[in-house]
């Protein structure tokens, strides 16, 4: 009797042994692919320190590194593009119909003469500087403005298309003009039609 005991215990050990050694598999089974995504997710994110927007009605993308911090909001007025960072820098880009039988220079130049009206105060009106965008003729004009106190540096840039007119505008803290030189410079560049 003392064996048959002995041989049932024995028997539900082996059981017992079993049935974990088969639920470790399970979690192992299920648990390493999840890990190993994971991972594999982590290094791309490393690996590309870039990060791409798209427009709602994806026309057109910008590319820019991750370090600037942006997030896309959802576009308020005609806006087709709106990004912000925490810092107070801020894009936004909208599109605009083709005039047609009017001059592209005549029509950033009325859009510089109508915005500065736009603001109580402004200094540093720049002159309309002409730019090639990906092959597309573009114009660009900056100015400081104030706003409750705070100094901002504003570039409206003008990119015109067989579709019609892109409008950048990039503003930020004018105090931080000489760290977000780049920024316009990562947009003039990464900036495309699709």
């Amino acid at each position: 009797m003392n064996e048959l005991f002995q041989f049932h215990r024995e028997l539900n050990i082996k059981k017992v042994l079993i049935l974990a050694i088969i639920i470790i598999l399970i979690i192992v089974i299920f648990l390493v692919p999840k890990i190993f995504k994971k991972t594999e997710d982590q290094k791309a994110e490393i690996s590309d320190p870039n990060i791409t927007f798209m427009s709602n009605d994806k026309s057109i993308s910008l590319l820019l590194p991750k370090e600037y911090g942006f997030s896309e909001y959802k576009p308020k007025q005609n806006y087709i593009l709106e990004l912000r960072t925490e810092n107070n820098i801020d894009i936004f880009v909208s599109h605009k119909e083709l005039v047609p039988d009017r001059n592209f220079n005549n029509i950033v130049s009325t859009d510089r003469e109508s915005y500065i009206k736009t603001f109580d105060t402004y200094s540093n009106l720049s002159e309309i500087a002409d730019l090639n965008i990906n092959g597309n003729q573009a114009y660009s004009y900056s100015l400081h403005y104030l706003d409750n106190n705070i100094a901002y540096f504003l570039q409206i840039i003008w990119i015109q298309t067989d579709t019609g007119y892109y409008v950048i505008d990039i503003e930020f803290p004018l105090d931080t003009l000489n760290s977000n030189h780049k920024l316009i410079n990562d947009i003039i560049t990464n900036f495309k039609i699709n």
